[in-house]
């Protein structure tokens, strides 16, 4: 983090150590808190960087080439820029296939979508739109449809359901879509009224 650069590196087990062989130094355009790093399934790497004004969200995309020492292309694309209308701070980023990836917006203080789109010219990846998963924007510790975060760092997916770590406050938060629980649970309050279903001591 303090050198600003993200070391690719080639990892080779015996079975007894692991020896790492260095193959490519990315540098993010000067940027130095570089927090968020994920692949994507294609090998290239999302990288949030948290510096104001020159930081955001950058991609450094695999190269087709043979050459393992430039594997990636040396100048990242940056698709989102800190102090934006849609990117305040960018701190962790995660992948989810298929042209898209989710983020931590520490200055907005929510989780966000980001969905890509490729132009024919070059392979170039640009933003196509950027959508609010969870947070009001507001500092806070609510939870529910109206969620407040007061420093979202950390983030991880499993399944359907997106993990962040609220740093300020130390809790770990889930964002989840209820539709599918409030459908089950309704349809048990249909169950228990039609068959007058009802605890031993309630009339």
């Amino acid at each position: 983090m303090a050198t600003g650069k993200i070391f690719v590196l080639k990892l080779e087990a015996n079975g007894i150590n692991i020896k790492a062989s260095l193959l490519q130094t990315l540098e993010c355009d000067s940027c130095f808190q570089l927090f968020g790093l994920s692949v994507t399934k294609e090998g290239s790497i999302f990288v949030a960087a948290s510096d104001s004004s020159i930081g955001g969200i950058f991609m450094f995309s695999r190269q087709d080439c043979d050459n393992e020492e430039l594997l990636w292309r040396r100048l990242p694309s940056q698709l989102l820029t800190n102090g934006s209308e849609f990117c305040g701070e960018a701190y962790g980023i995660l992948d989810l296939g298929d042209d898209q990836a989710c983020f931590t917006d520490i200055g907005h203080k929510q989780v966000k979508l980001l969905s890509l789109t490729h132009s024919n010219e070059q392979e170039a990846v640009k933003v196509s739109h950027v959508m609010k998963m969870a947070g009001s924007g507001n500092a806070g510790t609510r939870d529910g449809s109206n969620t407040e975060f007061s420093q979202p760092t950390g983030i991880r997916v499993e399944g359907k359901t997106v993990f962040v770590a609220d740093t300020a406050i130390g809790r770990l938060r889930m964002v989840t879509d209820l539709t599918a629980l409030l459908k089950f649970l309704a349809t048990l309050n249909n169950f228990a009224k039609a068959f007058s279903l009802h605890l031993k001591k309630e009339k």
